[in-house]
């Protein structure tokens, strides 16, 4: 399920000489598949569907909870200012956007021997494991990201519809070292993080025609 929600200013307003646009998005993501990737790779005893201890609990492992790598909401805020200058247009765009954490899982180092969990956290069921160990899993929260990116840029009429344009970009303008994604690790403590890109200067000069 994907509900997007978009506000934006329908003509230009001016302000201090410049011409102003703003546009507000805001999208919810329900996922609830359990697979990680389209591409994985699986153990034996993954391709056998063995019981895994989660949260305590006996699971299938077909049957566990999605690992949401899909961030289930993010605000983006787009700010478009263009301006008259030396000749020139020129223009000077923000982006800034806030995504939701989301839940990721990580297999400890230990494996429980059958019959080392209790049963009265499942209410007596009997599963009829009949399975020597079970692989131990518990839930991670990965944090909340911001990013800030712009880009600043001009325009200048040469001749006819001849234009020689650059653009100056600046993505995640503060640096931040934000998670995107975390994958399993043979670690109770933590997981293996894979980080959006940190702060990079892009430089652009084109010729139109």
């Amino acid at each position: 399920n994907i509900i997007i929600f978009i506000l934006e200013t329908t003509e230009p307003f001016e302000f201090l000489g410049m011409s102003n646009t703003f546009k507000l998005g805001f999208d919810w993501t329900n996922v609830k598949r359990n697979t990680g990737s389209y591409v994985s790779n699986l153990s034996t005893s993954q391709l056998d569907n063995e019981y895994i201890l989660w949260g305590g609990t006996p699971t299938r492992w077909s049957e566990r909870p999605a690992s949401n790598f899909v961030k289930p909401y993010s605000i983006k805020l787009s700010t478009f200012h263009d301006w008259k200058m030396l000749g020139g247009n020129w223009h000077f765009n923000n982006l800034f956007a806030f995504k939701q954490g989301y839940k990721s899982y990580v297999r400890k180092q230990e494996q429980l021997p059958n019959g080392r969990w209790t049963y009265s956290k499942v209410a007596g069921s009997d599963y009829g494991i009949n399975q020597p160990t079970l692989d131990v899993y518990e839930v991670k929260n990965l944090p909340n990201t911001f990013t800030w990116d712009l880009r600043l840029g001009a325009e200048y009429k040469i001749h006819g519809e001849n234009k020689l344009f650059f653009n100056i970009d600046i993505y995640n303008v503060l640096n931040k070292g934000n998670v995107a994604l975390a994958s399993l690790a043979a670690r109770s403590d933590d997981l293996t993080p894979t980080y959006e890109v940190g702060r990079q200067f892009w430089f652009e000069v084109g010729y139109r025609y």
